[in-house]
């Protein structure tokens, strides 16, 4: 139990691991489970909880790509049972610091721009840049076709570039 500023305890219930990411079943060793079967699983962890006296949840997602699943289940949690669920980035949004000028916002998932230049800033001693080198792009062929209106800084065609290229092969 952790003691917190509102002077209540705070159980940190086991940590669910299941998540959706398909696009690296490409590695060998990867797990991955449908959107439907990792809602149920932490719904119900909830509904076991909520049957135990619990009644708050903090849900944290570590991971981009499942960030629509960790909000739906929060939604599930507070219009199905009797329980109260926030999940943690949007909470501690108001909270965070803002820019002045007006960002839009980039369409960006696991390994893109954003976590790896985090990554390399909060652990540089975890990469040798020494012997990092720039990768060949290949592209599928329709991919290929919508590169110019990309480069051309399209925000319609670079989302849907970013959510093709981001598909597991079969798909």
């Amino acid at each position: 139990l952790l003691k917190n500023p509102f002077n209540y305890d705070v159980l940190v219930a086991p940590i669910l691991f299941p998540g959706n990411s398909p696009y690296h079943m490409a590695f060998p060793g990867t797990i991955t489970l449908p959107a439907e079967t990792i809602q149920l699983v932490y719904f119900q962890a909830a509904q076991s909880l909520i049957r135990h006296g619990f009644k708050r949840f903090l849900i944290l997602n570590s991971h981009g790509g499942n960030q629509a699943i960790s909000r739906y289940i929060v939604d599930r949690i507070n219009q199905e049972t009797a329980g109260i669920a926030v999940e943690l980035g949007e909470a501690a949004e108001p909270f965070t610091k803002r820019s002045t000028r007006a960002e839009p916002r980039e369409f960006d998932r696991h390994g893109g721009v954003n976590e790896t230049s985090a990554s390399l800033y909060l652990t540089p001693n975890l990469v040798d840049m020494r012997v990092a080198r720039t990768a060949p792009l290949t592209l599928l062929p329709h991919l290929e076709k919508m590169l110019p209106e990309v480069v051309a800084g399209d925000p319609t065609a670079t989302r849907v570039f970013l959510a093709e290229s981001l598909k597991a092969e079969e798909t």
